[in-house]
C-alpha cells in the first residue's frame, strides 16, 4: 500500500523535471527575476508595514521619494556619459589585444579605476543627501513611536555587517531603515499600492 504514494511522488518528481527541462533558458532567466522581485517585494513590505504608517501619512512622503528618485536617474544618466567616454579607448584597446596580442596600457586601467572612484564616491554623496531629506520627511510625518518602529525595523548587522547596531544612535538606525528600505528601488510602487 505503500508504495503507491512513493510511486507517484517519484512521478511527480520526474515529471516536474522534465517539464523544467522544456522551459527556454530566456523564460527561466525571467521568471527568476520575476520571482526574486516578488521576494524582495516581501522583504520591504516586511520592513515597512510594522512602521504603521497611514494612507495619508505615506502620500506625503511620496513626492520626497520621487524627488530623490529623479535625484538617482540624472545621477544615473551622467554616470552613463562619463562610462562612455571610455568606450572608444576600450574597443581599441581590445581590437589590439586580440588581433596582435598587445596588452592593455595601464594608463586604461588607471583612467577606468579613477572614473569609477570618482562615480562611486558621488553616488554616496547622492545617497547621504537624498537619505537626509527623506529622513527628515519622515520626522514630519510620523509620530514618535512609528519613527522607534522604523529604527528597530531593519536589523542592521545584515544591512552593513561593520556596524554594532549597539554603538548607533537611533538617528543613525533610521538612516539605515531609509537607506535599505525607502531608498530600494521597488519601495516607491510598493508605497504607491499602500497609499490607495
Amino acid at each position: 500500500m505503500k508504495t503507491k504514494p512513493i510511486l507517484f511522488l517519484i512521478l511527480l518528481s520526474l515529471a516536474a523535471f522534465s517539464s523544467a527541462q522544456s522551459i527556454p533558458t530566456e523564460t527561466r532567466i525571467r521568471r527568476s527575476s520575476e520571482i526574486l522581485g516578488k521576494l524582495r517585494q516581501l522583504e520591504i513590505l516586511n520592513q515597512i508595514l510594522p512602521v504603521v504608517m497611514t494612507k495619508e501619512q505615506i502620500r506625503q512622503l511620496l513626492p520626497t521619494l520621487e524627488e530623490v528618485r529623479a535625484t538617482v536617474k540624472k545621477t544615473e544618466e551622467l554616470e552613463y556619459e562619463e562610462i562612455a567616454k571610455l568606450e572608444g579607448r576600450v574597443d581599441a584597446a581590445l581590437k589590439e589585444a586580440y588581433e596582435i596580442g598587445k596588452v592593455p596600457t595601464q594608463e586604461l586601467f588607471t583612467d577606468y579605476l579613477k572614473t569609477f572612484a570618482r562615480l562611486s564616491k558621488a553616488r554616496q554623496l547622492i545617497t547621504e543627501v537624498n537619505s537626509g531629506k527623506v529622513l527628515a520627511k519622515l520626522k514630519e510625518i510620523l509620530n514618535e513611536g512609528q519613527l522607534k518602529l522604523a529604527e528597530n525595523a531593519l536589523t542592521v548587522p545584515l544591512a552593513d555587517p561593520s556596524q554594532d547596531p549597539t554603538k548607533l544612535d537611533a538617528e543613525r538606525k533610521q538612516l539605515y531603515f531609509v537607506r535599505q528600505i525607502l531608498l530600494d528601488p521597488m519601495t516607491y510602487d510598493i508605497l504607491i499600492k499602500l497609499s490607495k
